[in-house]
């Protein structure tokens, strides 16, 4: 134990004398005592992944699908599916900050009216994401 805290010792004394000696070095000195410099990343442009390439499913990329959100009061707002989907789909509304604040999942026949009440939070801009496994959207909404 004795022996850790006689190494710190050295250390800061040490620390201090450097300290003490920098101060009177010369400005051709400097170049000496300086670290090497960082090598820069010259492989950043190498990285770029070309999204031109990218290979997606027919399904997910589809343009039919769709849902708008309509503000109706403070902290209330609606979601509209005119799409008949035939199939489950997940339901998400997310706070600013991505807390998932309500999750449900409805299958969906002809149109489909869902009406949040989320005025209990403090939060007023919200995310929502509709989709399952073959398709999905996100959408923001503000409802003030």
């Amino acid at each position: 134990m004795m022996k850790n805290y006689a190494h710190l010792i050295i250390c800061t004394l040490l620390s201090i004398v450097f300290c003490l000696m920098g101060s009177q070095l010369k400005a051709q000195d400097v170049a000496v005592y300086q670290l090497p410099l960082v090598l820069q990343d010259t492989s950043i442009q190498e990285r770029v992944v070309d999204e031109t390439n990218l290979k997606y499913s027919k399904n997910l990329l589809n343009q039919d699908f769709d849902f708008e959100l309509n503000p109706l009061a403070q902290g209330k707002f609606s979601l509209n599916m005119l799409q008949d989907t035939k199939a489950m789909v997940s339901i998400k509304v997310y706070d600013i900050i991505g807390n998932l604040v309500y999750e449900e999942n409805v299958k969906i026949r002809g149109s489909f009216k869902k009406e949040f009440d989320l005025s209990f939070l403090k939060t007023k801009f919200f995310i929502v994401e509709v989709g399952n496994k073959d398709f999905n959207k996100t959408k923001s909404i503000v409802v003030s």
